[in-house]
């Protein structure tokens, strides 16, 4: 499992043997945080075992970025650990299950809409549409050409790709094979994607994550991404003040860190509280 921590004092534990159980994570970094997210090497499924995390970003809408919203982390349960209630730290995310002949297939819908099924990620507030399944197939020999797990892939998501983490997959009706650890990046052409297991495979595990490609310019710089220079220096200004709250040794205990929090807290939020309080004291209305 892994285990992340922020500067607002948030500490989560997820992955399927963790202590927080859950199948992924949903972070929405809104004004700022400072955050680490590490494999959970004291966890009882740490020896011995071998582990993957996969981080897979995802680009808000104009409105979502300009809203001074604040951070939303949350813990993503598979239906087997029980649905957790709505808001909060956690969220619900279906699997979808189906069966093309001789094979069995589970969706686990970490982001976006899968064969009627929606994660419990708030979309609208997230500003975007992009969807990420992972996806398991099971059964017999591939090499019958016919598919045994399809999707419906929206107008807008021209921008879609396929990881394959274990086996190895065709899609139809190319008969294009995608082998483990390949990634593939998808056509424009057609509605619907169609995969099957490749000759001689008998499961396979992939990931595949769909969207509107990015046409708007932008400006990365290591773990950050902005919409031009300016946002880049506003966003140096807001980390060297401790406007996210200050970064810490990542050695630190749980009691070090949330000591170091305590006293370093993040001050965009106390602003805008003291901004709001001045608005009503002098009878605006916003």
């Amino acid at each position: 499992g892994a285990v992340h921590r922020d500067s607002h004092g948030r500490r989560q534990a997820f992955g399927p043997a963790s202590a927080g159980g859950g199948v992924a994570q949903w972070m929405d970094p809104g004004r700022g945080l400072w955050q680490e997210t590490a494999f959970d090497i004291h966890g009882a499924d740490w020896a011995g075992s071998q582990q993957e995390m996969f981080e897979i970003w995802v680009r808000k809408d104009a409105a979502a970025a300009a809203a001074d919203a604040d951070p939303t982390v949350q813990v993503l349960h598979g239906e087997a650990e029980g649905v957790p209630p709505a808001g909060g730290e956690r969220a619900a995310v279906p699997t979808v299950r189906g069966r093309h002949g001789g094979t069995a297939s589970e969706t686990v819908v970490l982001l976006g809409e899968h064969g009627g099924a929606s994660s419990g990620v708030d979309q609208a507030a997230a500003g975007t549409d992009a969807v990420v399944l992972h996806v398991t197939l099971t059964g017999a020999r591939g090499g019958a050409g016919a598919p045994c797990w399809t999707h419906t892939v929206l107008p807008a998501h021209t921008s879609c790709l396929l990881y394959v983490r274990t086996g190895a997959v065709t899609t139809l009706p190319d008969a294009k094979k995608i082998e483990a650890h390949q990634t593939a990046f998808l056509s424009r052409d057609g509605a619907e994607l169609s995969v099957s297991l490749a000759p001689g495979c008998t499961s396979a595990d992939f990931i595949f994550c769909g969207g509107a490609p990015t046409l708007a310019p932008y400006v990365q710089a290591g773990s950050v991404v902005v919409a031009d220079a300016f946002e880049h220096g506003k966003f140096r200004a807001e980390w060297k003040s401790g406007m996210w709250g200050r970064p810490w040794d990542f050695d630190l205990d749980d009691a070090a860190w949330r000591e170091h929090c305590a006293v370093n807290p993040p001050r965009g939020r106390e602003k805008k509280k003291k901004k709001r309080n001045r608005s009503l004291n002098g009878g605006l209305d916003s």
